[in-house]
């Protein structure tokens, strides 16, 4: 089996050196494996929650969207309907999310608040081509400021 100090998800930390050590069964969606202090084994317990992203859908963006703070939701699917100005939440060191936009009718335009840094200081353009979807992320290192990247486009 194996050997040694494995110390992850909710549960703590225990070793697993034979099978009694292990009380599993089969697992329900988001279980995942977690050592229990009490019986002292390794068993099937529940994801913690900052492993399950969160996802908010906006069919129409309008002419602006202001992205929630992440409690709220990690990846967000929006629909551009109109040329979109968007709204950030406060940047805090740690957080991170996902924006998928799909083009509507097509040939809309995304502006991103100035507050976040791209790549040569350039924010890239989104396609424009009807039906089409570009992915973008973006994370906090250090309180105050947001890193866009472009995950990926034309899907």
């Amino acid at each position: 089996m194996f050997g040694g100090s494995m110390g992850f998800g909710s549960g703590g930390s225990g070793s697993i050196s034979s099978s009694t050590d292990v009380a599993l069964n089969t697992p329900a969606l988001n279980e995942q494996l977690v050592y229990n202090t009490s019986t002292q084994k390794w068993q099937n317990g529940p994801v913690a929650s900052y492993l399950i992203e969160t996802v908010r859908t906006v069919a129409t963006s309008g002419a602006a969207q202001t992205i929630p703070d992440v409690s709220t939701a990690t990846v967000h699917n929006i629909t551009l309907t109109a040329n979109c100005t968007f709204t950030f939440p406060t940047a805090t060191a740690g957080k991170s999310f996902t924006i998928r936009l799909t083009q509507g009718s097509g040939g809309f335009t995304a502006t991103w608040p100035v507050s976040v840094a791209w790549p040569s200081g350039t924010a890239p353009v989104v396609t424009t081509t009807a039906g089409k979807r570009d992915f973008f992320s973006f994370t906090c290192t250090a309180s105050g400021e947001w890193f866009g990247f472009v995950a990926g486009q034309n899907y």
